[in-house]
């Protein structure tokens, strides 16, 4: 790139600035070429001779690469695409992502998908869900991504010792020492499905130990649904064991978190045997477990069921029951205690004329008696509606998401309650909810501690009449929808695209996965980020270094060379360019006393910058040069 600056003295420091920037580089092994070429002129976007990937991120603004021999095309966003262990494994950069990881099997229209998501203390992702290879059954799925750019890190495929038996995984969570733990079933010879709990090193995604249960019969179907850690890294699992030809038990069981040794295991039973099922579990400060799910109630259908078990033996401390009007299926779908230690529960209720109830349940935690219960229905009274998803924020109100039956069809639909009576807050009503498509649904919540509510799920799209893959964020305080991003599906006929699961790092954005229908490779596996806060200076998903007392002070507001040149402290390339400092410069003593340095002349660079829009395109044109080799050292580590 060659680039003219009329002020001598100007030239000297920028470049001198630039070859700093460069040498820190080399000392990485990262080769300097000059993959950024004039914009005017073709650019070769690989060459595999010297790092093997696409350098899509050298073209000019608003174009993506062509082949090595052609010009860049005109594109609003570039796809990398490499070659996984079992498929394809697509890595997009676009307007409304940080970040979106596409994963296939490698059956031809694999059946993938992620049923639950986790974040480690690196900010890094863990999903868990299944995949679909070629010539067996579904492969027990657990997925570490990159909190940074989405790229995978490592990818378990768990097969159980039945070649052509399902097998999947249906929870993660990762403990303090970044070591994973994931729930589901693995189909085994002469046993069916075994209720399975297994826990990998977070490195590399190695198997450290691997627990699996059985009911009675052992053929039958066992399956761990929920997980959880208590404050010791123990594992607490939830889900069902086989109890019969055609019944299960509700089960709840307890590992120690570094060798697998079952601490306790309880079973329950109930008139009707083949309706009881844990789906959720969580811990409350004394580490007791309290369970929620189904049980049967004898007549063919179930009530919801919470249970208090002590954390130490697994005894019981308190169990309830609730049921609607009718004897049909009712369960619980998800739980969280809010700050009494009170529980909260999301579900449905089922009652006479055929419809099941959007409920949520306040339980008094010591004792599990009843606060308050609130049922609340879609404008189509005959259908079904249910809360699957729910969050209380620091002064106890509650958010619940899920879905309602509309008369134009299911809704997406997501409410704010007072903690302390239930009172509906927003929506004033159901039918005014803030997403109203004729056929949608909200499968995830979160809240992240800075108050932004993200709710994830289905929408149609109305042009294509697909379905999208949708993560959604609301105002907490009225509920008005404030951003809204999809990832529509292409399959001509069937398209189960629904987001499945959300979470948030540890700066506040919003981290989503769950399946995208294609008509190319059916159903994938896809995860997401959405960039929202960088409030500690480095972009979302990377790792702060702590140094010395020699750590430069940042700028003040306004006094920041880099955000002047690049109109804001949010854009993609001062995330970028923040991460370097932060996780290679900061490192060593030379590149503080650089970082130092910047800090120094930045105010008056800025203020330069301000009054000489000349100085100001030139100092982008070499900024934009040091973002392509951090961009470049970052593939090549």
């Amino acid at each position: 790139m060659h680039i003219k600056i009329k002020n001598p003295a100007v030239e000297k420091v920028l470049f001198a600035c630039s070859i700093l920037f460069m040498l820190f580089f080399f000392d990485a092994g990262v080769l300097a070429n000059d993959y950024c070429l004039d914009p005017e002129k073709p650019v070769e976007c690989t060459d595999d001779s010297v790092t093997g990937f696409d350098l899509w991120w050298c073209c000019p603004d608003g174009y993506t690469c062509g082949t090595m021999t052609e010009p860049c095309n005109e594109s609003q966003s570039s796809t990398t695409t490499v070659p996984g262990e079992t498929g394809t494994t697509t890595t997009a950069v676009d307007t409304e992502f940080l970040w979106k990881q596409v994963i296939n099997g490698s059956a031809s229209k694999s059946d993938d998908e992620a049923s639950s998501i986790a974040i480690d203390e690196n900010d890094n992702i863990l999903i868990a869900g299944f995949s679909e290879p070629a010539g067996s059954g579904r492969d027990f799925t657990v997925i570490k991504l990159n909190g940074y750019t989405g790229d995978v890190i490592w990818q378990d495929l768990i097969q159980g010792s039945s070649a052509q038996g399902d097998n999947e995984a249906k929870a993660v969570v990762t403990d303090s020492g970044g070591s994973v733990f994931a729930a589901g079933f693995l189909s085994e010879s002469g046993s069916g499905q075994a209720f399975t709990v297994l826990k990998l090193n977070g490195d590399d995604g190695s198997e450290i130990w691997k627990q699996l249960l059985n009911g009675n019969p052992e053929e039958a179907n066992d399956k761990a649904l929920a997980l959880t850690l208590d404050s010791e890294d123990n594992v607490v699992s939830g889900g069902y064991l086989a109890n019969g030809s055609t019944g299960s038990y509700y089960t709840v069981v307890k590992l120690k978190g570094s060798t697998g040794k079952i601490l306790w295991e309880e079973t329950f039973d109930s008139p009707s045997e083949n309706n009881n099922a844990v789906f959720d579990v969580i811990v409350d400060k004394d580490n007791h477990v309290i369970s929620a799910g189904q049980m049967g109630n004898g007549y063919g259908g179930s009530w919801i069921t919470v249970m208090k078990l002590n954390g130490s033996t697994g005894r019981t401390i308190w169990q309830k029951d609730i049921w609607g009007g009718d004897l049909r299926k009712s369960w619980a779908a998800d739980i969280v205690l809010d700050h009494e230690e009170n529980i909260i529960v999301a579900g449905t209720l089922a009652y006479s004329g055929g419809i099941n109830s959007f409920a949520v349940i306040k339980l008094r935690g010591k004792d599990g008696e009843q606060i308050w219960a609130k049922d609340f229905f879609g404008s189509d009274l005959s259908g079904y509606n249910c809360a699957e998803g729910v969050v209380v924020d620091d002064q106890n109100n509650i958010f619940a998401a899920g879905v309602t039956k509309d008369l134009g069809g299911y809704r997406f639909a997501l409410m704010k309650l007072n903690g302390n009576d239930g009172s509906k807050i927003w929506p004033s009503g159901l039918s005014n909810s803030p997403l109203p498509y004729v056929t949608a649904s909200a499968t995830g919540l979160v809240l992240n501690e800075k108050k932004d509510l993200f709710a994830v799920g289905q929408i149609p799209c109305s042009e294509t009449m697909n379905y999208a893959f949708a993560v959604c964020v609301f105002d907490p305080g009225t509920g008005e929808l404030l951003r809204e991003e999809t990832i529509p599906g292409t399959a001509a006929l069937v398209d189960f695209s629904t987001g499945t699961a959300a979470a948030v790092d540890s700066s506040g954005n919003p981290v989503a996965a769950g399946v995208v229908t294609s008509e190319d490779t059916g159903n994938d596996i896809v995860a997401v980020k959405i960039g929202l806060y960088d409030d500690t200076g480095i972009f979302p998903g990377t790792t702060t270094t702590t140094v010395e007392e020699d750590n430069p002070e940042e700028p003040n507001e306004g006094q920041c060379f880099i955000e002047t040149v690049y109109k804001g402290s949010l854009s993609e390339e001062i995330m970028l360019l923040r991460y370097f400092r932060d996780s290679v410069l900061l490192k060593s003593p030379a590149g503080r006393q650089l970082v130092k340095l910047y800090y120094f002349l930045s105010p008056a660079l800025s203020r330069f910058a301000e009054q000489n829009k000349r100085f100001e395109h030139d100092a982008k044109d070499i900024l934009d040069s040091i973002v392509c080799f951090v961009r470049l050292s970052q593939d090549v580590r």
